[in-house]
């Protein structure tokens, strides 16, 4: 019973890990997803200021920027989520770096909203074409290298929970093989425990005969 227990118990261990793999395995991957949606909303909504910055249909400029406030808030959310869902030094070093790009371009973008209240459309421009591209340029970038160690990090949980596994399950064997061994040894000596004291029994018989 004992060594039925210790079997069930491994095995148990052996599927518990497989478990916990599976779900780091998935967590990687939400944040994948979270990450390369941050950055496509991020170039949408980087692309729309700058057609608010250069045009001067007053109409467009007006949809332009409410649809940006919008972009912006939920770029925000979504940084918000990818952080608080990093697990590790790098990836928090990598985050630090879009953020860091992010305020430099929202500087930029203030800049941009501030020549369009003065009216000054060529500034605007100027801004936009001189300042606003290649802030935004490294920003994307430094959400590019984040999502690319992301990935890379998901293929080395893969690998790892394969390893895992066939460890687990290497254990799970030799263990079970030990027990088989034990249980076999011990099932000898039972089996000897009884017949030597009847052998010596007969023995006795046929002297005393």
């Amino acid at each position: 019973g004992a060594m039925l227990a210790l079997a069930i118990s491994l095995l148990f261990f052996a599927e518990r890990m497989d478990s916990l793999s599976a779900q780091r395995s998935a967590d990687v991957e939400q944040r994948i997803a979270l990450t390369a949606q941050w950055r496509a909303l991020t170039e949408l909504t980087l692309e729309r200021i700058i057609v608010g910055a250069t045009s001067t249909e007053q109409s467009l400029v007006e949809q332009m920027g409410q649809k940006s406030k919008e972009g912006i808030a939920r770029v925000s959310e979504l940084q918000q989520q990818v952080t608080q869902a990093a697990d590790t030094a790098d990836e928090h070093r990598l985050l630090e770096k879009v953020a860091s790009e992010r305020a430099k371009t929202l500087e930029v973008v203030k800049a941009v909203g501030q020549a369009r209240e003065r009216g000054a459309q060529l500034e605007a421009f100027r801004i936009s074409s001189q300042q606003l591209r290649p802030a935004a340029e490294l920003y994307m970038q430094a959400q590019q290298e984040l999502l690319k160690f992301q990935e890379g990090l998901r293929d080395r949980v893969r690998n790892q929970a394969v390893q895992e596994r066939v460890q687990a399950y290497w254990v799970v064997g030799g263990v079970s093989l030990v027990l088989v061994v034990v249980g076999v040894g011990l099932a000898g000596m039972i089996v000897r425990s009884i017949t030597q004291p009847l052998d010596r029994a007969v023995q006795l018989a046929d002297a005393i005969a």
